[in-house]
């Protein structure tokens, strides 16, 4: 039997999402460019498709209440998996599985900001030093909203042997950032800028979002730093 260290990679991007947030319901398809009709989610989805990553799944649950997000990934053109609704981590392991992914890109839906730029690094130097895990989130220095994860399979099925409690279930890679087993890296900004959110989850987030989006109308890649360079942002 082939082992699971020398299969041929496959990466896919794996977008969390669900409809129930109570700080702000339905956020993920609060509209931010009215012209376009694009949607918090819509414009995640596209941002992450300008990556080198060409496989993306919309990652759900089965609750009747994300049956919102099938449509969302009909229109992106994209696939969608539903699993576990509060065992997230489960869910990424199931929906990895299930289409062959040997190694996760973690991105959240509610950072339609996301820079494929900074997504195609963090693959980059994970793919080169052969890490379990690589982020931009120990300490985050980058602006919120910009969080990007890649990690092995193994690595999460490992964890989820490893530590059972809520925390992990919900926050997906919990014991593997507090943990020394795991070979990590860390990318940081020259700045730290973590400060800034670029992020929503708040009616506020929204509504600068909405802004950002509309001060580059109709261009939709726009880089993180551009943003920054324009500070009322900031």
């Amino acid at each position: 039997m082939t082992s699971e260290k020398f299969k041929e990679k496959k990466f896919g991007i794996l977008i969390a999402a669900r409809s129930d947030s109570k700080r702000l319901p339905g956020k993920h398809f609060k509209i931010i460019n009215k012209k376009l009709n694009l949607s918090v989610i819509d414009y995640c989805i596209k941002r992450c498709k300008k990556s080198n990553i060409k496989d993306i799944f919309l990652c759900t649950s089965k609750n009747k209440n994300d049956n919102i997000f099938e449509k969302c990934s009909k229109k992106n053109n994209i696939k969608i998996f539903r699993g576990d609704k509060k065992n997230v981590l489960k869910r990424y392991i199931d929906c990895a599985k299930k289409n062959n992914i040997t190694d996760i890109v973690r991105i959240t839906g509610d950072c339609p900001l996301i820079d494929n730029k900074l997504i195609n690094k963090c693959v980059d130097i994970y793919k080169k030093g052969s890490y379990d895990y690589l982020g931009n989130v120990m300490p985050p220095t980058f602006p919120d909203g910009l969080d990007v994860e890649v990690f092995k399979l193994s690595t999460l099925k490992q964890s989820f042997k490893e530590n059972k409690s809520i925390n992990n279930k919900e926050h997906v890679t919990f014991h593997i950032r507090k943990s020394k087993k795991f070979k990590k890296y860390n990318i940081r900004n020259k700045n730290n800028f973590s400060k800034i959110r670029w992020t929503v989850d708040t009616t506020d987030d929204l509504n600068l979002v909405r802004k950002i989006v509309m001060t580059f109308h109709p261009k939709i890649h726009f880089e993180w730093k551009e943003i920054y360079k324009l500070r009322k942002f900031n």
